[in-house]
């Protein structure tokens, strides 16, 4: 009786067996059968869908040959202008892209203690003087004061730091006009990073030749100089805070030696500002009384 009751549980399995079998045939058929219709119809339609295709590219072949060579060179220089149109504009897009940056490297400058700062924006520069002077678009009414340190931010990436641009010569109810590190009239004290001696921006002690791009440093104490060091503003005139940047030493004149006879010397800077590209500052106003007077 067991042996009979057996064999229905085989004859199911091998029911289920089957079955499975049998879906896993049917389903790789299909998948065969598809690729081999989709290649079929594709071969048989595609000279339907590709003659529009042909047709246009004949009629613009056969239109490009009706035309005569004044109409294409019409054609050639609008799409030139064209293509340099979009150059002017994918230009445009990418200063304004630096420009933005900067602005936010410089809004995140922190002023020094007793000053605050006041942001601006270069208005009006003379084509003459182009390096020399500017107007931005604060004054008075700002509380900006004659003799106040005009800033930017230091290029590169990191922490944003300060760098000296000029000092404010002139202020009016809304602007005020800059003097820059290159104009010979500015003449401020500034400091040899590395040592701590002190010299005079755009004074000369009497050995350093005229240059368009440097500015002179004299009645530094005769010393070691080393070319790429830096300057920085001593603190001493009323509204600069000491330590910003000025630039680094581009030239030490002939003689480096302590025993050359002379009491001082005259080396040359070059700033760090790039006033040909400057559109945003920072001015720099003390708030401290005792400064004020």
């Amino acid at each position: 009786m067991s042996a009979r009751r057996r064999r229905p549980g085989l004859r199911s399995g091998h029911v289920i067996l089957l079955a499975v079998a049998a879906l896993i045939v049917l389903a790789t058929t299909v998948r065969v059968l598809s690729l081999v219709s989709g290649r079929i119809a594709g071969d048989f339609f595609y000279p339907y869908l590709a003659l529009p295709s042909r047709a246009v590219d004949g009629l613009s072949d056969r239109s490009l040959l009706l035309r005569d060579k004044f109409e294409l060179a019409a054609a050639v220089e609008t799409l030139s202008e064209q293509n340099r149109r979009l150059a002017i504009e994918n230009a445009a897009q990418s200063q304004l892209a630096a420009e933005n940056e900067l602005l936010r490297r410089q809004l995140r400058l922190s002023p020094p203690a007793n000053y605050k700062f006041i942001h601006g924006e270069v208005l009006q520069r003379d084509p003459l003087y182009w390096e020399e002077q500017f107007v931005v678009d604060r004054g008075e009414a700002d509380g900006v004061l004659p003799g106040a340190a005009v800033l930017a931010v230091l290029p590169g990436a990191g922490e944003a730091r300060p760098m000296l641009v000029g000092m404010v010569r002139e202020v009016t109810g809304h602007t005020a006009r800059v003097q820059t590190l290159l104009n010979s009239e500015l003449q401020i004290s500034c400091r040899y990073e590395a040592s701590g001696a002190v010299g005079f921006l755009n004074v000369s002690s009497g050995e350093a030749e005229p240059d368009d791009d440097l500015v002179p440093v004299g009645y530094l104490p005769t010393q070691d100089y080393l070319i790429g060091n830096l300057m920085v503003s001593t603190g001493y005139e009323q509204h600069l805070p000491s330590g910003i940047p000025i630039g680094r030493l581009a030239d030490i004149g002939r003689s480096n030696t302590p025993f050359n006879g002379r009491l001082y010397r005259t080396v040359k800077l070059r700033p760090l500002a790039d006033y040909n590209l400057l559109k945003f500052v920072v001015l720099a106003v003390s708030t401290s009384p005792a400064k004020m007077e």
